[in-house]
């Protein structure tokens, strides 16, 4: 079985990560501004075409936006309530949402269109007009709620204190443990899972020496291992079909990364490495198992300024 190293979150995943985790009042704030600001990009593109003469129009149908971005969230936050519920794909893919969003782009460009194809006496009938509205709404709709998404998530990730993506990833490395010790224990494949915490002092590249450090060392270790954060930016476990020894091997090679990561930042400061080692044993129960460490290794990092 195949594993990618790195786990991947989507972008409807985090923002449903966000939405379930956050206040109800950030949801709705941060999808009201989105869709009046999505709205409003899309709106002056086709007042500034001249398919929209009226300036009046543009503002109070930005407002009407405002207020579907509101109900938007609050459909969205029951549409992630429906896939926690059910595990089902769609609920993440705007399956209420989207057909809203079609629904109200078509009654605006109807609203803003029609008028003007009467005093226009267009040669066009009234159905082809409509159908033609129809399907403008249907290809912008899908625009919107892509912007839509985009703008919320960023909006939610500045408003929420802890990084969701981390806590998603801790989701996903559970899944994937669960199903490496199923084919571990039915096949005799050894498995073996090393934990990573690096303690440095916090500052104000604290964040973005970790990212480096985790994105260099996701990179050195092979494609059929898997790491991931794990509740928090300075810990992750990395899951491996290795036995005992070469996990031990594997913890050898991290330090080594992390040391030659320091020095080629010609940082000198102090960094604690804790690594754990727990391996797949014949009286390994469950994969949970194998979250309890059966080895502990302490290595101290002793380099001169305070850069952080």
């Amino acid at each position: 079985m195949y594993y990618k190293k790195n786990i991947k979150i989507s972008r409807e995943e985090a923002l449903k990560y966000l939405f379930s985790e956050s206040s109800i009042v950030f949801c709705l704030l941060s999808g009201a501004t989105s869709a009046a600001f999505v709205y409003f990009l899309i709106v002056n593109f086709l007042y500034f075409a001249r398919f929209i003469d009226n300036y009046l129009v543009v503002i109070i149908t930005t407002v009407i936006f405002l207020i579907f971005g509101i109900i938007q969230s609050l459909v969205k936050k029951q549409e992630f309530l429906l896939y926690d519920k059910t595990f089902s794909d769609i609920f993440l893919y705007d399956i209420i949402s989207l057909p809203l969003v079609i629904l109200l782009f078509s009654g605006v460009f109807i609203f803003l269109f029609i008028p003007q194809w009467q005093l226009s006496q267009a040669q066009d009938t009234l159905t082809s007009m409509i159908i033609t509205i129809f399907a403008l709404s249907f290809m912008i709709s899908f625009v919107y709620i892509t912007l839509w998404k985009i703008l919320t998530l960023g909006l939610l990730g500045l408003l929420s204190k802890k990084d969701w993506y981390i806590m998603a990833e801790k989701d996903y490395f559970l899944g994937i443990l669960a199903l490496r010790f199923e084919e571990s224990k039915r096949y005799g494949v050894p498995l073996s899972i090393v934990g990573i915490k690096i303690n440095l002092p916090k500052g104000k590249n604290y964040k973005k020496y970790l990212y480096q450090l985790y994105n260099r060392i996701s990179k050195a270790i092979r494609e059929i291992d898997t790491i991931a954060h794990y509740g928090e930016i300075d810990f992750f476990y990395i899951l491996a079909p290795i036995p005992n020894l070469g996990a031990k091997g594997l913890v050898n090679r991290i330090i080594k990364i992390i040391k030659e990561f320091f020095i080629a930042y010609g940082l000198k400061i102090n960094v604690t490495i804790e690594a754990s080692i727990s391996s797949l044993l014949p009286e390994t129960q469950t994969e949970f198992d194998l979250l309890n460490p059966q080895q502990i290794i302490k290595e101290e990092i002793n380099l001169v300024s305070n850069n952080l």
